[in-house]
């Protein structure tokens, strides 16, 4: 699958979930520069077992892998049937279409490092990615 094939809010099916996974950390003052003096965000991962089962994963943005740029990674929400991990529930003003029923779903507040080859073959709909965000800083 080609990176530009995955986007901000789309919902997607994990073909493969693994056991551990890495968990995104934010820093909300770090950002390194690049030769022309852009800054980008600085976010560090940690592998975790500790997380909730999850059946589906909404992407929050796509990431370069620079050991392998041809395999990016999806930095994403995990999609569950947990309340656990301080998780919000999903509403319907939180998503745009959906082809899955997300009525008694949760969504993480942590973001997760996913191989973009571990996810399916199509999105099954779009959260309001602005919205989620919002709603997960407020919650």
């Amino acid at each position: 699958m080609k990176k530009n094939a995955f986007g901000p809010g789309q919902i997607w099916h994990p073909r493969r979930k693994r056991e551990t996974i890495a968990k995104v950390m934010e820093f909300e003052e770090a950002e390194v520069y690049d030769e022309q003096g852009n800054g980008q965000p600085v976010h560090m991962y940690m592998l975790t077992r500790e997380f909730p089962k999850y059946h589906y994963v909404i992407i929050d943005e796509i990431v370069d892998n620079y050991l392998h740029p041809e395999h990016p990674h999806a930095v994403a929400y995990l999609i569950t049937h947990s309340s656990s991990f301080n998780n919000l529930k999903v509403t319907d003003d939180l998503y745009i279409h959906s082809l899955i029923d997300l009525k008694d779903s949760y969504v993480t507040r942590d973001k997760f490092l996913i191989h973009v080859n571990d996810l399916g073959t199509m999105p099954y709909g779009i959260f309001n990615i602005d919205r989620l965000r919002k709603s997960l800083s407020d919650f």
